[in-house]
């Protein structure tokens, strides 16, 4: 991988529900959400941002912050040297070991203290965190990886889970997570919450006397009408001639 270049880092503090109006970079960059909670909007996606996350906006990419707390935020900007690459950096991350946040600071620092070839050393620094996505965003799904966003399923699946919140806990970017996700389990992260709540529907169903309305509530449902409709597309019966059946 060629060295990219390096264009600028700002840092921004940003009170409760300030917006950041649509606009563009002649450049890429890496916004960093260094705390708090805030919505973005690129390319007719919404990211819902938490602490530890950040997303790339590419070049002439327009896009918006919404921020729903008080938040810091470090802005990158740079050229990659190779553009089919760049084409990778274009999604939600999550900086699960800091090590993103370490590097930035580091930037920053370079950009603050202004020593002999500091632009040169920045560019270094952008590299090296460009290659560590790559081989975050190319890098098999990992057991381990799994095993605390299925954890939190089986322990929240009647609430409702941010499937953002799932990535995060992953450690991996949030399309990185989805298409893992599909590979490891054959199913999507909805439709495996999905399943988890029907078949907890069923075991109430089955074994208890309580009202069809209030297990739609229990299983994490909205109300009766989306449980039903949910429970007979998945299982070709409604609740009632399921139980009925039984």
């Amino acid at each position: 991988m060629k060295l990219p270049k390096f264009e600028y880092l700002y840092c921004y503090y940003h009170d409760k529900n300030t917006v950041v109006k649509p606009h563009y970079h002649n450049c890429y960059e890496l916004t960093y959400f260094c705390d708090g909670n805030s919505l973005s909007e690129m390319n007719g996606e919404s990211y819902k941002c938490f602490a530890g996350n950040f997303l790339i906006y590419p070049s002439g990419c327009v896009h918006d912050e919404t921020h729903l707390s008080k938040v810091k935020v470090l802005c990158l900007g740079f050229t990659p040297a190779e553009s089919d690459s760049a084409h990778s950096f274009q999604a939600l991350f999550s900086d699960h070991d800091k090590s993103v946040l370490r590097l930035l600071e580091q930037i920053q620092n370079e950009t603050l203290d202004k020593q002999e070839n500091f632009h040169f050393m920045c560019s270094l620094l952008t590299g090296q965190l460009l290659v560590s996505l790559l081989r975050q965003t190319e890098s098999p799904f990992s057991q381990s990886s799994l095993s605390p966003v299925l954890r939190y399923i089986n322990e929240h699946y009647t609430f409702d889970i941010e499937l953002e919140y799932l990535a995060k806990l992953s450690g991996y970017s949030y399309d990185h997570f989805r298409h893992a996700f599909k590979q490891k389990t054959g199913l999507t992260p909805l439709n495996y919450i999905l399943n988890k709540k029907i078949d907890h529907a069923k075991l109430l169903l089955k074994n208890s006397s309580i009202r069809i309305a209030d297990i739609a509530i229990t299983c994490g449902f909205a109300n009766i009408s989306q449980f039903s409709v949910t429970f007979k597309k998945m299982t070709g019966r409604s609740p009632s001639e399921y139980r009925n059946n039984q």
